[in-house]
């Protein structure tokens, strides 16, 4: 009897380490101006930047997780978490990526979130149902998901935001942007736009960020409300238009029907030459353009 609970004691043991997450703890040599890129199906991914010419990984692999992958080509590393062919019941897998500060991220994950902080290289970051946060200054950002928010601190010179549910959210814009969502909404807190794109199909739009420079920036919805916020002494060119929607201006004209048998409005002036061109169109929804 004694000799099959000690056999059966060591076969749970066995169990019970073979399902238990995986404590991850690897390094490996980097450039510091090369590519890190990382795959995890579930759980989270932080990446991290730091002064150091090396990438580390630390976390744990999920239940029933084959490996972790750490793969140097180059000037390029890849990270990727392996799961079984045909893996059913498979936890998520939480990993903190700690790169060099410089180096170009690429990250691209189903569920899980993506996180990235301390980083002033380009970052280029996929999720499908994850949420994306980033926080820091590096030099370009391409951000997209299906269903996740997408949260910016703020924007570098040149910034791409898209999702097709899920809510965008930027803290503080600077620079040219793109922001493109279908249901979700596109919010802009504050900062500066020189130029760009901010477009939903039946979310809401609100930009508090000013425009600047002397190129264009659009704001487009299909049935979603459009709301731009302006200092009162700004130079630029202003197109309102809206083919059922109402226009709400506080800096130009009242807004003229552009047909007789449509209900189409329109509004064009200028506040000054030398600025930004302004174009905000909703075909139903309601077009703002208000005062600080």
């Amino acid at each position: 009897m004694k000799r099959v609970v000690t056999v059966l004691t060591a076969f749970l043991l066995i169990a019970c380490t073979s399902w238990a997450q995986q404590k991850i703890d690897e390094s490996r040599a980097a450039p510091a101006d090369g590519v890190v890129e990382v795959h995890n199906i579930a759980g989270s991914v932080d990446v991290v930047g730091w002064s150091k010419a090396e990438v580390k990984v630390t976390g744990t692999l999920g239940r029933g997780t084959e490996r972790l992958a750490i793969e140097s080509s180059g000037n390029r590393t890849v990270i990727r978490v392996i799961l079984p062919h045909h893996a059913r019941n498979v936890d998520g897998s939480d990993l903190t990526v700690q790169v060099p500060r410089s180096a170009r991220v690429e990250v691209e994950t189903v569920s899980a979130n993506v996180s990235a902080h301390d980083l002033t290289g380009k970052l280029d970051l996929q999720s499908v149902s994850g949420k994306i946060s980033v926080k820091g200054n590096p030099s370009q950002m391409e951000c997209s998901s299906v269903s996740g928010t997408i949260q910016i601190e703020a924007t570098p010179d040149k910034t791409s935001l898209e999702t097709v549910s899920g809510k965008i959210k930027v803290a503080r814009a600077d620079g040219e942007l793109t922001a493109n969502s279908v249901s979700g909404s596109v919010i802009i807190q504050a900062g500066s736009i020189d130029g760009g794109k901010l477009s939903t199909t039946s979310g809401t739009i609100r930009c508090e960020a000013a425009p600047t420079g002397n190129g264009t920036l659009k704001l487009k919805s299909l049935s979603g409300s459009v709301t731009l916020v302006v200092p009162k002494d700004m130079a630029a060119d202003f197109e309102l238009s809206t083919f059922s929607g109402t226009i709400h201006n506080e800096i130009g004209p009242k807004a003229e029907r552009t047909s007789r048998y449509a209900p189409g409005r329109r509004a064009e002036f200028s506040t000054g030459s030398g600025g930004p061109q302004i174009e905000m169109n909703s075909f139903s929804g309601t077009i703002e353009l208000l005062t600080k």
